[in-house]
């Protein structure tokens, strides 16, 4: 910005592994924002449409578990998950 580039012409010339911190630490610090909120508003019980990891046949290891393996809470899910489920 000092040598007279716009904020866009400024990004384009950082390196990308920089850049990619930047939108990294973006992302966590809204992902912290949304957490913040949710546990203020709601406590840590689990809610209709919070994300949870689903049972698994194949393995019960959370360090093997992928992306698919977490499900959306259902009303009639409520009563079998508990805190420690939550994604």
């Amino acid at each position: 910005l000092a040598e007279g580039l716009t904020a866009s012409e400024a990004l384009e010339r950082l390196p990308r592994q920089t850049l990619m911190l930047y939108v990294k630490a973006t992302q966590s610090l809204i992902f912290n924002h949304v957490a913040s909120r949710r546990l203020r508003e709601f406590g840590t019980e689990p809610r209709i449409g919070d994300l949870v990891l689903a049972p698994s046949e194949t393995s019960s290891s959370v360090t093997t578990r992928r992306l698919a393996d977490v499900m959306e809470i259902a009303e009639a899910d409520l009563q079998h998950v508990q805190a420690e489920d939550l994604v």
